[in-house]
């Protein structure tokens, strides 16, 4: 490898630990192509007919040649081979014909270099009506095609953000699939605007429910306006996500023929979550549209009799897949600037789509599994806990098989109960409204079936704390002793009911009086199970106290003897503990609490060496949080190096 590819690499791996808008301004400063040996003159590369051309030379013979369409161009590629192009009307659109020796190619459009503005509008239209491209970027680009021509840089930037539609991406995925491939780039496009045209943009709202009563009711509208079946299929992605989204989603005045049509391409190649998101909204619409309910009650009947733990289980796919896509979002640094339900939302779309086309294509869905999982676990982790301190109720322990298959099923049954008793068949009703063992009801587990779901990281729960569990809770801050079985009631159910600033203020006073001496068993599980309980009360209260109660407490528990916590286990209770800060400087400053006394254990080379490894993520992801760790850091290097 060359000194100066060498130098190319490392500049790359520099910039993507920069946020992705600075990144083209540090690649424009100036000297930064020079100083790398980067060639200022770009390439395009058409794969197919191995062809290359200097990127100026071939669009200035296209607007040569648009100025005079009656002419032929002759255009030489970088390996010396001669070309000669042509414009062609074909169904009203024009195509350009490159002819090599005796063989003639159709290119892609390039009408958008036309000296013309009506040709460029003309083909900018076609293609955001075909591929749903309605946004501000669009709107931004339709305006810089009306006032003049396009620089070459103007050209490609502009193409290359067309590509960025959902309906072009799907189409790259399922190229892919049917092939057996799987390329990251491809299923996880890197572009910002890519995945506001998948979900709707966030504009902002940080409430789930403004986001659902604004944008994306706009986004679901215009979609269905659009298209009636494709724009059904993509806004089921986004459905599939919440129900009040899917309460968004109208089937309406579709011809009844069309919408039986869809569900039963639902019942047998859609994703998981369109299938909930389907089953919602098919029971509301089950009067004007009864043609859908055997697929209906497949698609239940599916959901209910799933074996998660099998290997080619759906639920565990959609999980495996969901990962991949945030991990990498998050390795990134994609859109972290956006709220967390939102990016899920984004995350758990466009896993929705490679879920369909892996189905679409029969491939081996539990090798998939494996592969999705193996390579960015570790990023969605250290994201989903950094996301605590602004939404602290979702952890990343939900994202697996089981806790979805209890999602389903509860938002399932949430919907059945607004069936009348009139409606649908006997057999249906008995699915959504029995008691019986084939009915739904009786597959709902508390507290399982009552946890957030990955949108509802903010949601306060309706639910109170039983009065009972709140008078034993008021009840242990005045004895000499207290059991770990005297906050299991609080602490188990911290994510179902709603806690308050007093719970935590009460188990704090607890752990006080005893100094945080708590009597339990021996098991390091017990030690564990406490932790996380107390430090997610915090979290979810906002409890700065509660959460130092829980570091002390830890550090009693970790010098017990015959207890062991991994690295792995106290990393996941101090970043719990403290998102009781919502405000980045106190959170900072506890996270960095937290690891700096876990980096003064007696630990081995190994075990700082995966410390080190998650610290480094976690600052990827927060890079304010910097300056609260580098001495935890600099105690980590010492000991990993020293092996």
């Amino acid at each position: 490898m060359t000194e100066s590819k060498q130098k190319r690499l490392k500049a790359v791996a520099a910039l993507l630990n920069f946020h992705e808008a600075l990144r083209e301004d540090i690649v424009d400063l100036p000297g930064f192509k020079q100083t790398l040996d980067i060639p200022s003159e770009a390439e395009l590369t058409f794969g197919a007919l191995g062809l290359a051309f200097l990127r100026s030379t071939f669009f200035n013979a296209l607007r040569e040649l648009y100025a005079d369409r009656s002419q032929v161009r002759t255009v030489v590629a970088e390996d010396g081979r001669s070309c000669g192009l042509a414009l062609r009307v074909d169904d009203d659109r024009t195509i350009v014909a490159c002819k090599v020796g005796s063989e003639t190619f159709e290119l892609p459009g390039f009408t958008m270099v036309s000296p013309k503005a009506s040709d460029r509008l003309a083909e900018f239209d076609r293609i955001a009506e075909r591929d749903f491209v309605h946004d501000a970027s669009a709107n931004m680009w339709r305006q810089r095609l009306e006032g003049g021509p396009l620089s070459d840089a103007e050209v490609s930037q502009l193409m290359g953000e067309l590509e960025q539609s959902p309906v072009r991406i799907r189409e790259k995925i399922r190229a892919d699939a049917k092939l057996g491939k799987a390329s990251i780039p491809t299923i996880i496009p890197h572009s910002r605007v890519y995945f506001q045209r998948l979900v709707g943009s966030s504009l902002g709202k940080t409430e789930l429910g403004d986001f659902v009563s604004g944008p994306c009711k706009a986004h679901i509208e215009a979609l269905q306006r659009w298209d009636p079946a494709v724009g059904f299929a993509l806004a089921l992605l986004v459905a599939g996500g919440h129900s009040t989204i899917s309460e968004l989603v109208e089937l309406g005045e579709k011809p009844k023929a069309d919408v039986v049509t869809a569900y039963e391409w639902l019942a047998d190649r859609g994703d998981r979550f369109s299938q909930i998101a389907a089953v919602e909204i098919g029971i509301r619409s089950i009067a004007t549209h009864p043609g859908i309910e055997g697929s209906l009650i497949r698609m239940i009947e599916e959901i209910r009799d799933e074996d998660v733990t099998a290997d080619d289980s759906r639920f565990a796919l959609t999980a495996s897949l969901f990962v991949l896509v945030d991990g990498e979002l998050s390795r990134r640094n994609l859109m972290l600037d956006e709220p967390p339900y939102w990016r899920r939302l984004a995350a758990l779309a466009q896993a929705a789509m490679f879920e369909r086309e892996l189905v679409l294509s029969h491939v081996q869905i539990e090798s998939f599994s494996q592969w999705a999982t193996m390579g960015r676990g570790g990023d969605f982790f250290v994201q989903a806990l950094a996301d605590l301190r602004v939404e602290p109720r979702w952890l990343p322990d939900f994202m697996s098989p089981e806790r979805l298959k209890d999602e389903a099923i509860s938002r399932i049954v949430t919907a059945g109960n607004r069936l009348e008793d009139n409606e649908g068949s006997e057999k249906l009703r008995a699915l959504l409204k029995g008691d019986g063992e084939e009915g739904l009801r009786a597959r709902v587990k508390f507290p399982m079936s009552y946890l957030p779901g990955p949108l509802e990281g903010k949601t306060v729960p309706a639910m109170e704390l039983p009065a009972e569990l709140v008078d034993d809770l008021r009840g242990e801050k005045d004895r000499e002793t207290l059991n770990s079985q005297s906050l299991a009631g609080l602490v188990n159910s911290a994510l179902v009911f709603r806690i308050t600033e007093e719970h935590s203020r009460l188990a704090g006073e607890a752990l006080k009086k005893v100094r945080h001496q708590v009597a339990m068993g021996n098991s390091d599980g017990e030690s564990f199970a406490l932790l996380i309980g107390l430090a997610t009360v915090a979290a979810v209260t906002r409890a700065p106290e509660l959460s130092e109660d829980v570091r002390i407490l830890a550090r009693v528990l970790r010098r017990r003897p015959g207890t062991h916590f991994d690295v792995d286990a106290l990393i996941r209770v101090g970043l719990i503990a403290s998102a009781a800060n919502p405000e980045l400087k106190a959170w900072c400053e506890s996270v960095g609490a937290w690891f700096v006394e876990i980096a003064q254990e007696e630990m081995t080379a190994e075990d700082a060496f995966g410390i080190r490894q998650h610290l480094r993520k976690l600052c990827a992801v927060v890079p304010y949080l910097w300056p609260y760790v580098g001495k935890a850091d600099a105690a980590l290097a010492a000991v990993a190096q020293a092996a």
